[in-house]
């Protein structure tokens, strides 16, 4: 068959639309999508959730019907659909049918690019690393399957060129076939060879939590829209009202870096409005549903910064990601500095004594003033304790350590600084500014290097606590998030949908072939929640005896203490350690769980 020029291919795409709009006219509000047509039969499915975040994940953005690097190339200016419902039956309908065509018509355009790049990169990072098999072939993903059955849709017109479409009757039904699914090397190991087939179905009708897509009116023609369903769920959650129309003035950059660095120096300077405005022409949802909590959230970081609040942040610089208009940057220096009110500070009085909790809760024990020991050796611990009135307060470890506070020479007044810098892979915490938490977060981990005014802590996975710095997603409490840009009018803007993907899309990107999933960052989705400097920082110096048996085969153990974990542990026993936890050994002075710790009133609180 003799194949067909650029030329003819787009006057046929240009037809195939012409023809796609005309049936729209005549397309019914409530459809019957029939069973679903694979590509191998009875071979497609989708997995739950339970089964590993990441293979959720993946099979979300690679085999959720296979169509995705396909479809997902761009849509022309004749997509959409005439009616929110259309948009929403035809999507489906593609989904079910692999329809490369139907699928590009109805989603919205500035959507389609972010959702090309993240596929893009899971697919090549996933086969690289061993997750995926080289021979995926996403025209047609064995082990997924997905039906829609009986969809009838409602639609709720909203202000802004907005319709969100919901499902009052159907049933969804889903499985994921691990056997089948074209899993890599690397990941088949993991997921061994008796992996059951996991199945799903959800009835439509309202009874749970309801089925709604978000639909976008451009230029007189309907789109789903990936970001405002997010968007609508989030509100919907937290039970905010209805936004109106989204009225701002886009800001761009003359470099994909100088785009991130000016989000990151407003949201730094806590300028929420000002950050959301580097983000893309018509990537609005975010700044649409910011509307429900925006006044409120800034009056709150006004008067914190009357308080004593403040934060900037210098030094970024960035690995890139991606080639071309879209890309992600990944910070790996910078540095924030900052004052917190007095009473959030973690300097110790040193003229008062010093309470210490066991670290599981069943006692406490009263220090001298300013006494700091390293251990709990020597200590004696009681569930029949007031507090003083006046006392400086801290945490034992399990491994018997005690959180160390910093004993001021002499009380300062007024706001006191912090520094949270990362440069070389480490972050340093350091200034007399920040709440005992943070000391915390750094001084209980075996992982952390005591240095002047602070602590020091290595690794990319590190997720011991909230930071509570900068509330944002997907980099980690020690760590910044990365950010995705795009080009748009010779100017660069932040992505927010390109970012929430960049969260799953560039996790496996600094794995490489020889290492260890345990090692990646997508470790906590496979193995629990855990990642190795998480398992690290829980059991080494712990007692072998103060885990379960099954945790054992993660771990090294020399003279019956945990020293380390293997380079490639086992998944059973790393999901065992995740379940089992780590209990404190009577012989470290925090002795084990026997009672309920004493009520703490307001009058018995450091």
């Amino acid at each position: 068959m003799k194949s067909m020029s650029d030329e003819e291919v787009a006057q046929t795409e240009t037809l195939l639309r012409k023809r796609l709009a005309q049936l729209a006219d005549h397309a019914p509000t409530t459809v019957h999508l029939p069973g679903v047509v694979a590509v191998v039969p009875g071979q497609r499915r989708a997995g739950r959730a339970r089964r590993a975040g990441m293979i959720a994940a993946i099979t979300g953005l690679i085999g959720a019907g296979g169509f995705t690097t396909y479809s997902f190339l761009g849509a022309s200016n004749g997509g959409g659909a005439a009616t929110p419902e259309e948009a929403v039956t035809t999507f489906v309908s593609a989904i079910e049918h692999e329809d490369v065509l139907g699928m590009i018509d109805v989603t919205l355009p500035e959507e389609v690019g972010a959702l090309r790049a993240a596929v893009d990169s899971v697919q090549a990072d996933a086969k690289r690393v061993g997750v995926l098999a080289d021979q995926l072939d996403v025209s047609g993903v064995q082990g997924v399957d997905v039906r829609v059955d009986d969809l009838v849709l409602d639609t709720n017109f909203l202000e802004g060129d907005l319709a969100l479409v919901t499902a009052t009757t159907g049933t969804f039904s889903a499985s994921f076939d691990p056997q089948a699914f074209p899993f890599g090397d690397k990941m088949r190991r993991l997921v061994g060879d008796s992996g059951a087939v996991d199945t799903l179905k959800w009835a439509l009708d309202g009874s749970g939590t309801a089925a709604q897509v978000m639909t976008v009116q451009r230029d007189g023609r309907w789109y789903v829209s990936l970001e405002y369903t997010l968007a609508e769920y989030i509100r919907q959650s937290a039970g905010w009202a209805l936004p109106g129309p989204v009225s701002r003035t886009p800001v761009g950059f003359d470099s994909a870096e100088k785009a991130v660095t000016g989000f990151y120096d407003r949201l730094g300077a806590l300028d929420l409005q000002g950050a959301m405005d580097t983000f893309a022409p018509g990537e609005d949802a975010m700044a649409w549903i910011a509307q429900s909590w925006m006044a409120d959230a800034q009056a709150a970081l006004d008067r914190g910064r009357k308080e004593g609040w403040s934060l900037g942040i210098s030094g970024l610089t960035y690995a890139t990601i991606g080639t071309g208009e879209r890309l992600t940057l990944k910070p790996l220096a910078f540095k924030i500095d900052g004052t917190v009110p007095q009473h959030y500070t973690a300097t110790a009085d040193p003229t008062l004594p010093t309470v210490v909790a066991a670290y599981d809760g069943s006692g406490y024990a009263l220090l001298p003033p300013g006494e700091m020991p390293p251990t709990t050796d020597g200590l004696t611990f009681t569930d029949n304790f007031a507090f003083p009135a006046d006392s400086n307060f801290t945490m034992a470890n399990s491994n018997g350590t005690i959180q160390p506070l910093v004993f001021a020479s002499e009380q300062t007044a007024g706001a006191q600084p912090f520094s949270f810098e990362r440069a070389d892979g480490c972050t340093t915490f350091s200034g007399t500014g920040g709440a005992n938490s943070l000391l915390g977060v750094f001084s209980v981990s075996p992982l952390a290097t005591k240095v002047d005014g602070g602590y020091r802590i290595c690794g990319d996975d590190v997720a011991a606590g909230g930071i509570g710095l900068l509330v944002l997603s997907g980099g980690g409490p020690f760590n910044l998030p990365s950010v995705s840009v795009v080009q748009s009018g010779g100017k660069w803007y932040v992505s927010p949908l390109g970012t929430l993907l960049a969260s799953v899309s560039t996790g496996m990107h600094d794995a490489t072939a020889e290492s260890s999933l345990f090692d990646s960052a997508i470790a906590p989705f496979l193995y629990g929640g855990f990642s190795r400097t998480m398992l690290e920082a829980l059991a080494i110096d712990q007692p072998a005896d103060s885990v379960g048996p099954a945790c054992l085969p993660a771990l090294i153990v020399e003279n019956g203490t945990i020293t380390g974990v293997i380079a490639d542990p086992p998944l059973d026993a790393v999901r065992a350690c995740a379940e089992l936890g780590f209990r404190s050994s009577s012989s470290s002075g925090a002795a084990v769980v026997t009672a309920q710790p004493p009520p703490v009133t307001e009058s018995s609180v450091p």
